[in-house]
């Protein structure tokens, strides 16, 4: 490979990993209803939910960009982001498991 398309690759990759961490905050853990308006800047919004036996709610929120977030509550309402990530499709079944 010539070193002028290694660098290139190079510095693409570190141009979009110095763009990720706008996302981020200091602190991934938040009042829920605070992080939720946030995710409303990236025009995110639930798209999956799911209770977990503690309790603890779970919820994916996608943007039609294909941008995520993935979002664990309390019951007391302290959320914290588990994940965010990009390129999101949506797999559609016609069959659950079993419940």
């Amino acid at each position: 490979m010539p070193r002028s398309f290694i660098a290139l690759a190079i510095a693409m990759a570190i141009g979009v990993s110095l763009t990720l961490p706008v996302r981020a905050e200091a602190t991934n853990c938040a009042d829920r209803t605070s992080i939720i308006a946030k995710l409303g800047n990236y025009h995110e919004e639930a798209e999956a939910i799911g209770l977990n036996n503690d309790g603890t709610l779970l919820e994916i929120f996608v943007s039609p960009q294909g941008t995520w977030t993935v979002l664990l509550s309390s019951p007391q309402g302290q959320s914290c982001i588990a994940a965010i990530g990009e390129a999101w499709e949506l797999k559609i079944t016609t069959q659950r498991p079993d419940t």
